[in-house]
This record gives C-alpha cells, sequence and structure tokens, in this order.
C-alpha cells in the first residue's frame, strides 16, 4: 500500500514521525521532499505522486501556517483524482474546516500515540 503525506512546513517533524510509524506497517510513504527535487516539474510530480497512491493522508495544518496552502492543494488534487483522502487533525477543538475538506474522513488525533494513529489511517484506507 503506498501514502501521499500532505503536510505544513509548521508540521515537518510530526509529519515524518507518522511517515516512519506508516512505514514501519510496510506502507510506503510519499511525501514532498522525497519527490520534489530543485527543479523537477512540481505539477508533474505531484500528480505522479497521488496517482501511484492508494491514499492521501493530510496533518491538518494550523490556522495561517506556513505552507498551510499547499498541504490543502495537494489534498484537493487528491480528492479530484478519486482517491481517499484521511485527515490527521491536531488539537482540532472546535476548530472550522476548510470547505474543501469538510467531506473528507477527519480523525482527531489530539494527544493520541503515533502507533494508534498509524493503525487507525491504515485500516481507514482500504
Amino acid at each position: 500500500m503506498k501514502f501521499f503525506l500532505a503536510y505544513s512546513r509548521a508540521d515537518r517533524d510530526y509529519a515524518a514521525s507518522l511517515a516512519a510509524e506508516m512505514e514501519r506497517r510496510g506502507i510506503r510513504v510519499f511525501h514532498d521532499e522525497a519527490i520534489f527535487q530543485p527543479g523537477a516539474d512540481w505539477d508533474g510530480a505531484l500528480r505522479s505522486a497521488l496517482e501511484d497512491s492508494n491514499a492521501t493522508i493530510l496533518v491538518l495544518p494550523s490556522e495561517g501556517a506556513k505552507g498551510a496552502n499547499n498541504a490543502i492543494f495537494e489534498a484537493g488534487a487528491a480528492k479530484a483524482l478519486g482517491k481517499k483522502v484521511l485527515v490527521v487533525a491536531r488539537g482540532a477543538g472546535d476548530r472550522e474546516f476548510p470547505n474543501t475538506i469538510a467531506d473528507m474522513a477527519i480523525f482527531n488525533a489530539g494527544s493520541k500515540p503515533l502507533q494508534e494513529i498509524a493503525d487507525t489511517l491504515v485500516r481507514n484506507a482500504a
């Protein structure tokens, strides 16, 4: 199984830890640092990674976080390609979600351990 991981720069460390947990379960994880090389065709690389993935995980960025729009765009592109999008919301509370993700599967990660989150994502991606 292959997942594309969309996240903002502010969530880079969390996303890397989540990717490592997914990979421990035999999941291949694509993310921007692995596919977007300097000078590469960004649109083509993104489309190819999304098409090759079984599902996309969006680590929901904090409001106003650097790179938040890119992460939301990547999730929207996956959705447009007919891919399942799983949203990991950390400490979302009463936050309003962007309309572009309102109908996606949203998981409140809160303070749950990464192992539990990874297991939940794998179960729900099928």
